[in-house]
Order: C-alpha cells, then sequence, then structure tokens
C-alpha cells in the first residue's frame, strides 16, 4: 500500500515537473527568435504568445501548491519523520 501511494505521488509530482521544464524551453525558444524579420502580422501573433508565456504554468494541487519533484521530496521526507516517530511511540508501548 505505500508503495502504490508512493508511485502515485512521483508521478504527478514528475509531470508537474515535466510541464515546468517544457514551459521554461518555450519561453527559452520564442525569446531566441529572430521575431523583428517577421511581417505585421505574425509579429502581433507573436507578442500575443510571447505574453502568454510570460505566466507561469504547472500543476498545483488543491490550487495553492506547486506539484513538482521538489514538493515529492518534501512530502517523502514528512512520511519518513512520522513513521520513525510512530515506530518510536510504538516502541515504547
Amino acid at each position: 500500500m505505500a508503495s502504490t501511494a508512493f508511485i502515485q505521488t512521483f508521478l504527478y509530482c514528475f509531470f508537474g515537473e515535466f510541464i515546468t521544464i517544457k514551459m521554461e524551453r518555450l519561453t527559452t525558444v520564442l525569446y531566441s527568435t529572430n521575431w523583428y524579420d517577421m511581417n505585421l502580422k505574425d509579429r502581433k501573433s507573436f507578442m500575443i504568445i510571447l505574453g502568454v508565456t510570460q505566466k507561469a504554468y504547472g500543476m498545483k494541487a488543491g490550487g495553492m501548491y506547486n506539484v513538482n519533484i521538489y514538493t515529492f521530496v518534501q512530502i517523502l521526507k514528512i512520511a519518513l519523520s512520522w513513521s520513525t516517530l510512530i515506530l518510536t511511540l510504538y516502541a515504547y508501548e
């Protein structure tokens, strides 16, 4: 049961990190494009797309917390701390 929860949590965090990395790459490619060589219509469209990519996209848990690998590591640390505490308290009974 613990391994299933571990895998499910990791998958969500991995895909959240994947989305963040892809958006950073897209922003880098857009900023390195020679937009000034485009015609006026394409330039306007490009500027709209560039404005959209300036917002940080990614997965959020409950609309509040970013879901990425760092979050997964934090969850793992908390789970290990709680399990150590429970095992320690159980040993003294």
